[in-house]
Parts: structure tokens; sequence; C-alpha cells
């Protein structure tokens, strides 16, 4: 999830922060997840749910202790889940997103792809030297709800240009 203030110092963390993470960041995804399990069932044609999890999930970085958290319940959850609805022709996938350009095209209700991050900013951490697209995280999603991931399942598949492979995440 993008919201502001993802991020907050330990001390800072009080209660009502701690469970807007859960609740914006896992709870959220567990029971759309069980709701659209129940109608991919009653349909009877098998389906795929994808959720977003974060490399924060992989890693600690200082003052995101409780957003991590929650992305690494979604990598648990989603084992969970393809376990839990093994015989119904249902996956359930994570990607964890890296550095993904969340600022939005001008004038173009076409594009998903807006300006790119800084690459020298991405160079020291990120193997790729650049950060990633909104349309390199839809064509993961494109790839676990085609048949081509249809033998992937209770998987996280980290788009995030190496980050987490050359464990350099916070420098």
């Amino acid at each position: 999830a993008i919201f502001p203030d993802q991020s907050r110092s330990l001390f800072d963390t009080d209660e009502a922060f701690w469970d807007r993470m859960m609740d914006l960041s896992l709870k959220g995804y567990f029971f759309a997840a069980q709701r659209a399990a129940k109608e991919m069932i009653a349909q009877g044609n098998g389906g795929r749910i994808v959720c977003l999890s974060s490399v924060h999930a992989y890693g600690a970085m200082e003052n995101w202790t409780a957003y991590g958290t929650a992305k690494a319940g979604l990598r648990r959850m989603v084992k969970g889940l393809a376990v839990d609805l093994s015989g119904h022709n249902i996956t359930a996938n994570c990607i964890a997103p890296g550095a993904i350009s969340n600022r939005l095209p001008e004038g173009d209700d076409d594009v998903i792809d807006g300006p790119p991050h800084n690459a020298a900013l991405l160079g020291s951490s990120v193997p790729a030297a650049k950060g990633g697209l909104p349309s390199d995280i839809a064509n993961a999603v494109l790839y676990l709800t085609s048949d081509l991931g249809q033998y992937v399942n209770g998987e996280t598949i980290l788009v995030d240009g190496g980050m987490i492979a050359a464990r350099k995440m916070g420098d």
C-alpha cells in the first residue's frame, strides 16, 4: 500500500499506527482473498490471488518495522492460502516490489508508467542501476494470472532490480 506516513520510529509507533499498518497491509488482503476464494470455489473454475508485498518483507530498514512486519505477514499468508485452497485450482502468490516509480504520468490516461526514479540515487543500492516502473509490476501480475504462471503457488516474486540480491536495503 502506498500512503503517507508509512514509516515511523520504534518509539513513535503507537497502537493506532500499528493497527493501521496491519489493517491496510495484511488484514485487508486476508479478507479480500477469503471472499475471492469463496467466489472462485462457488464458480468452480479456479482462479488466481495476487497480493502486493514489498522488499521490506525481506530486510529491515530503520523506522519501517511495522510496515515490514505486515508485508512479511503477506508472504506467509499466501503460503497458507496455497495449502488451504489445494484441490480448487486456485493459486495464491505475492509480488514484492522494490523501488517503483509511483508518480503518475501527466495527461495520458492510457499510460501507467510515470517518470522513473532518479537512477543516480538508486545506482548504489539496485544492481539494475535504475528504478522500476508500474508496468514491471503489471507484467509480474500478468505472468502469475496467466497460464504461464499456473504452477506457481504460495510464492513471492521479487520485482526489485536485484536490490535484495545485493542486500543493500537502507544504504
